[in-house]
């Protein structure tokens, strides 16, 4: 708590919410993470529930749907199946099995639009962390999903593109902020409008949601963006 509240903070208490969620459970670890939320000791949950996310896919050996029906409910629950579908994109050897594998395991889910697009956002994350594809690469393999679903395929990607860049130094990402949309605007100047929105998350994460700082940050890239 010594750090600024922001993603440093959070990174920070990464290590505590992987313990807890192995020590105890998802939903034992989502509920702390809202708790501090409400009490203010963080600004946002998500990136916290990423974290469990990863440690409860490990807790169910890697039993992706177990991982997923444990996340609990309640505002922060969606970070933790993000934090799920992309611990599982990077333990598969290729990506494109993952495609595969989970595209059935989304498409099944018919009774819950919201709970779909949040299973598709988080293969964005896990086809982006993959070092196997190319940014470029996993933004194609996003296709596979059809025209509906794809956006929220590339969102997870954006957001996973955005987050990597999160704990550097502010001179350092200052002078990179301009760069981080290239991939995107490569394959498809449109696309930009995922990549911009997932930076002004990323960077009020950055922040710890202090919209004047995040402004100055935003001013780094060109005026029409």
């Amino acid at each position: 708590m010594r750090e600024p509240d922001g993603y440093k903070r959070w990174t920070c208490l990464g290590p505590y919410f992987k313990n807890l969620t192995m020590q105890t459970s998802a939903k034992t670890a989502v509920s702390e993470a809202s708790k501090l939320k409400q009490q203010r000791l963080v600004s946002d949950c998500h990136i916290l529930t990423h974290f469990i996310g990863e440690a409860n896919l490990e807790k169910h050996d890697f039993d992706i749907g177990g991982a997923i029906a444990s996340c609990a409910v309640g505002e922060c629950r969606y970070g933790c199946v993000h934090g799920a579908m992309q611990r599982y994109g990077q333990n598969e050897a290729d990506p494109y099995s993952i495609i595969s594998k989970i595209k059935s395991m989304c498409d099944s889910i018919t009774d819950d639009s919201l709970k779909r697009r949040n299973c598709v956002h988080g293969i964005g994350h896990g086809l982006f962390a993959h070092d196997y594809l190319s940014p470029q690469d996993a933004i194609y393999a996003c296709e596979v999903f059809g025209k509906r679903w794809a956006p929220f395929c590339i969102d997870g990607l954006a957001m996973q593109n955005m987050d990597q860049y999160l704990s550097l130094d502010e001179d350092h990402l200052r002078e990179i902020i301009p760069e981080i949309c290239e991939p995107f605007e490569s394959v498809d100047p449109r696309l930009m409008e995922y990549c911009i929105a997932r930076m002004a998350y990323g960077l009020l994460y950055y922040t710890g949601h202090d919209i004047e700082h995040t402004e100055e940050l935003c001013e780094e890239l060109p005026q029409q963006d």
